[in-house]
């Protein structure tokens, strides 16, 4: 519908409106049936947050979901020629928009209507929208729930899902490829995690291989919003333990420890290990030193999806399923997780977990005596 002002040439629509070639939002994300990218092309919000789900529990691809539509639903798959392409885009302006209106509404209410005017419909992830999400979701929302209850904290680094440069390529370690060519991705993400929940408490796009500084900035700036932290676990922790122990900011953390997987791989004189120092090794008696592990082996699966998205709708994602499974992990939904790993973290959380007992299969035929031949005189 154009303006009736004959000086306007905005045209309001169901979510948008279209003024000087740009459409902005205009609708509230709890208040909205349907979600238009287009005059003529919208999509119903259940039908988004229905395969969003699946997206999100099955690691699919949008390209996945229209290759379901189209063998499943539609004769004719020439008039949804660019279903994949709107439905991607719907999906991302439906979330950022149900994301955001969150935030704004838990720290500046009375204009969080004017905040949801400024997402553009056709490039949704403004990068100044990105970073205050980041800085809300990793120094506001989390800390708020559970600053008092983390009193360690387990970093590492993981590389399978990674950026689309969008500056200058990195620097790489180890031996250059034969063919020359340079790998136009950054060095993956890094992780801040609480062992005793599985709460991802911080993220950090390492732009650099995962270095001293990653691990050290990370954690300087997740301290002043857990205050109880003394124990700090990662693999590499002897290689920064000097220069940890000489930064003011990390005084509080008395322990710098390596986790008891890859203990046994340091040398009998690591000061970080729990297998040498008695100490690590008793404040590490009920904790979940393999935590960083068993949430990347569910992060990686979606490396295939996100590895093929730009920089700006990857780091998005990455935020919004990770304040996701902070929600679920909190509600002791672990589904999306590894199911034995997850049933058992429910049941030692519960304090009823049992020790499978070990049993001989059924089938299996028993050993007979083996009489020798005497030995001939």
């Amino acid at each position: 519908m154009r303006c009736g002002q004959k000086s306007c040439q905005a045209s309001h629509y169901y979510n948008f409106v279209w003024s000087n070639g740009i459409k902005t939002n205009s609708l509230d994300p709890n208040q909205a049936e349907y979600i238009f990218v287009t005059a003529n092309t919208g999509f119903h919000v259940s039908f988004l947050a229905y395969h969003d789900a699946l997206q999100f529990r099955g690691y699919l691809s949008n390209h996945a979901i229209a290759w379901s539509q189209t063998n499943a639903l539609w004769a004719d798959d020439h008039a949804h020629a660019r279903f994949h392409k709107d439905y991607a885009l719907a999906r991302l302006l439906w979330n950022v928009m149900s994301e955001l209106s969150v935030m704004w509404k838990s720290t500046m209410p009375s204009t969080s209507i004017q905040k949801l005017r400024t997402i553009r419909v056709d490039d949704p992830v403004h990068e100044g929208h990105l970073r205050d999400f980041h800085r809300w979701w990793q120094t506001i929302e989390t800390p708020h729930r559970m600053s008092q209850s983390v009193k360690e904290i387990a970093v590492d680094g993981h590389e399978k899902i990674a950026t689309k440069c969008y500056h200058e390529a990195p620097a790489r370690g180890g031996r250059p490829r034969k063919d020359g060519h340079v790998k136009l991705f950054y060095n993956g993400w890094f992780m801040a995690t609480h062992p005793g929940t599985g709460v991802i408490l911080g993220l950090f796009e390492m732009k650099d291989p995962e270095n001293s500084d990653v691990a050290l900035n990370l954690v300087q700036n997740l301290l002043p919003h857990y205050p109880k932290v003394d124990a700090v676990l990662y693999d590499r922790a002897c290689s920064i333990f000097k220069k940890a122990k000489n930064t003011q900011d990390l005084k509080p953390v008395k322990f710098w420890c390596v986790d008891k997987f890859h203990a046994k791989g340091h040398c009998n004189k690591c000061k970080c290990s729990p297998s040498v120092v008695p100490a690590i090794d008793k404040r590490l008696k009920r904790v979940n030193t393999s935590i960083s592990e068993q949430v990347f082996s569910w992060f990686r699966g979606y490396s295939s999806t996100f590895n093929s998205m730009n920089a700006k709708h990857q780091r998005f994602y990455v935020l919004a399923y990770s304040r996701r499974h902070n929600h679920l992990q909190k509600l002791d939904d672990m589904q999306h997780l590894n199911p034995w790993s997850a049933r058992k973290s429910t049941l030692k959380r519960a304090g009823v977990l049992q020790k499978p007992a070990s049993r001989k299969y059924k089938c299996r035929v028993k050993k007979q005596a083996v009489l020798k031949r005497p030995a001939q005189k």
